[in-house]
């Protein structure tokens, strides 16, 4: 008789739940591309959703997402922020915010989802950037000088879990999407339910969350969903990521994985 894992339904997800979920293990794992990413523009809005759970507590830098030359970057700081910072091409505009929430040094046992929405197209002190941690808010502005400017989303290179081996991201990662070309207004519940249930829960298959549409309303450069053996598959447009070392199958927010006698049919 067999052993077999089973995957026990979260009873606060929607139907077709597909946040699979992936380890990073802070040394030798992270995607990359290394080109820029298909039908890339800059511009001045964007919207990330992610679920993630830290296994690493040192008080440095956590990359969870970042461009080559980091005029994008979004991570966890050595102060324990989940951080966005957005600049433009010349290195020297930008507009950066971060959560109110610290997340360590302690090892999180549960899964934290994290939705974030910004808007650089206005002036200095009026910029528009917003993060909720599980379904409330907690931003603060950390830099906003600058007059309106487009972010340089374009480059050479992008990675998600840390390309810099100082910053790998430590942790699991789960229904990481990244959209670049539209801003949503996440102060409103509605739409942030198209992310994150009321249960503070997964909703379905972000490609039709929204009615049968994309959650951001528009297709998202970034949506990864599948299972760790196809999680650099990228069921946005940017395109495919290749892996990096050898991410490994956890149990996502969705459900969780359990042993348990073979059901009929099964390893026999």
């Amino acid at each position: 008789m067999f052993i077999t894992q089973h995957r026990l339904s979260n009873p606060y997800c929607a139907v077709n739940c597909l946040a699979n979920a992936a380890n990073f293990d802070g040394t030798n794992d992270y995607l990359k591309v290394s080109t820029d990413l298909s039908a890339n523009l800059d511009g001045p809005q964007g919207i990330i959703s992610f679920w993630f759970r830290l296994n690493g507590i040192g008080a440095v830098d956590r990359d969870i997402y970042s461009t080559q030359n980091q005029h994008v970057r979004i991570y966890r700081t050595s102060a324990y922020k989940i951080r966005v910072q957005l600049q433009a091409s010349n290195g020297t505009d930008q507009f950066i915010f971060e959560t109110v929430a610290n997340f360590g040094p302690a090892v999180t046992t549960d899964y934290t989802h994290i939705i974030a929405s910004w808007d650089t197209n206005y002036s200095a002190g009026n910029k528009i950037g917003m993060i909720y941690v599980n379904d409330a808010l907690s931003t603060t502005i950390v830099s906003d000088a600058s007059g309106p400017f487009n972010i340089d989303y374009t480059d050479s290179f992008h990675s998600i879990g840390g390309a810099n081996a100082s910053h790998r991201f430590n942790g699991d990662l789960a229904g990481f999407y990244l959209s670049n070309s539209n801003f949503l207004d996440i102060s409103l519940d509605n739409n942030r339910r198209a992310f994150i249930t009321a249960g503070k829960k997964p909703t379905c298959d972000l490609r039709y969350s929204r009615n049968s549409g994309w959650a951001s309303g528009s297709a998202p450069i970034i949506y990864l969903k599948n299972s760790v053996v196809d999680y650099g598959i990228n069921d946005g447009f940017g395109g495919n990521f290749a892996v990096v070392g050898a991410l490994s199958a956890v149990a996502g927010p969705c459900n969780q994985m359990v042993l348990d006698l073979p059901v009929s049919g099964e390893g026999q």
